[in-house]
């Protein structure tokens, strides 16, 4: 099979539609840029599919893999600050008292 969007010809080795996404399997050169339509052909050029890329919300092309969807596009999670542990805390409080001790010895005053 190859996919052709802008007069360009690409080796196409998969296709799997869903509700609002289709995704289209390129192993070995991606588009730079989509054309109009988005067309899955047979080797004998038998025209498979026809996308038109304006009804899709966006784009995007992940590893080997071109998905045209509908989705909105991921909300990244953010992570929690980590918290300190209690083996944190120790080696605070340790640092603190070898840095008094030290200080001690010096005859450091306040």
């Amino acid at each position: 099979m190859k996919l052709i969007t802008n007069d360009q010809e690409y080796k196409c080795t998969g296709f799997s539609p869903g509700v609002g996404t289709v995704r289209y399997t390129l192993p070995d050169t991606q588009p730079e840029t989509l054309g109009d339509t988005v067309e899955l052909r047979k080797d004998d050029g038998t025209v498979l599919r026809t996308d038109t890329v304006a009804d899709y919300a966006r784009h995007t092309i992940d590893g080997t893999v071109l998905v045209l969807t509908n989705e909105p596009e991921p909300v990244p999670v953010e992570q929690p600050a980590p918290t300190a542990t209690v083996q944190d805390n120790m080696l605070e409080m340790l640092v603190d008292h070898e840095c008094r001790l030290t200080m001690i010895e010096l005859g450091v005053t306040e």
